[in-house]
This record gives C-alpha cells, structure tokens and sequence, in this order.
C-alpha cells in the first residue's frame, strides 16, 4: 500500500530522533564517569522522555495515515458517483436526442426477428418483416391472413 510520502517523512524524523539521542547519551556517558549518581538519574529521565517522543511521533503518524487513507477512499467513492451520474445523463441525453431525430425525420424503430432494428416510416397500422428479415410489409388496418401462412412476422416496436 503506498503511504503517500509519509514513509520517507517518518523515517527522516526517526533517523535525527535516534542521532539526537546517541549524542546526548554519549555526552552523558563522558559526564557520568565524572559525576556522580545524580547524573545517572538525569540521564534517565532524558532517555524516557525521550521514548515517549520516538513513541507519540509514531502514534500520531499513524493517525495521519488512517486519515489520508480514509479521505482517499472517499475521493474514490466520490468519483464513482459522479462518472456513474455523468453516464446516466449521457444516456439521458442521447435517448432524447434519438427521439427527437426520429421525429423530426418521421420514422420509428421496430425489431426484426433477427434481432436487428430498423428504421420505418410512420403511419402505418402493423410492420411485417419476411423470414429472413430482409423484406418489410407496411400495412393499414387489419392484416390479411396470408400474411401470417406465408412466414411475415409482425416486428415489435424497440424500447
């Protein structure tokens, strides 16, 4: 999982935490042959604080983390939802547009038993297409009944 930067940041950090703590150990350790047990005592104190700082520093880097994690997993979600809006409207769009191109080009489409879909002008009661979708039959008023025997399939208007 990348960390966004934070691993170099902490490890930085971390590297001059530890070079700060070996030069105030080695100066309490040059003092300390010197002086007397007071110093040891000193020096302890120093050592302790200074883990609970190494200790604190990483709790709160991995706060920070959790959080970039958290805000990059809801820009995430955020993006889906709009590109998944964006596609519906398209779709919205072009719907409406197809529409208003066939109306204005006064033809509908209609589903061939192929699968196919065709385009027929209006104003016709029914729309046959022969068996191998390659003929149409436009008929008004009711069909006659040859039309079935002979293998016309009424073709279905498309959704």
């Amino acid at each position: 999982m990348k960390r966004h930067g934070l691993v170099p940041f902490v490890a930085g950090w971390l590297f001059f935490f530890s070079f700060l703590a070996a030069v105030v150990l080695r100066g309490q350790a040059a003092g300390a042959q010197s002086s007397h047990s007071s110093k040891a005592a000193v020096a302890g104190d120093a050592t302790l604080r200074f883990k609970r700082i190494i200790a604190n520093y990483a709790h709160q880097s991995d706060a920070a983390l959790a959080v970039s994690q958290h805000i990059a997993k809801n820009q995430q979600q955020i993006s889906a939802m709009l590109s998944s809006s964006f596609a519906k409207r398209d779709a919205a769009e072009s719907r409406s547009l197809d529409g208003f191109s066939q109306a204005i080009r006064g033809v509908d489409t209609y589903q061939t038993p192929s699968g196919d879909h065709l385009e027929v002008p209006l104003g016709w009661d029914h729309y046959f297409s022969n068996p191998n979708s390659d003929q149409v039959l436009l008929v008004n008023g009711s069909p006659p009944p040859e039309i079935k025997r002979d293998g016309w399939v009424e073709m279905q208007k498309s959704q």
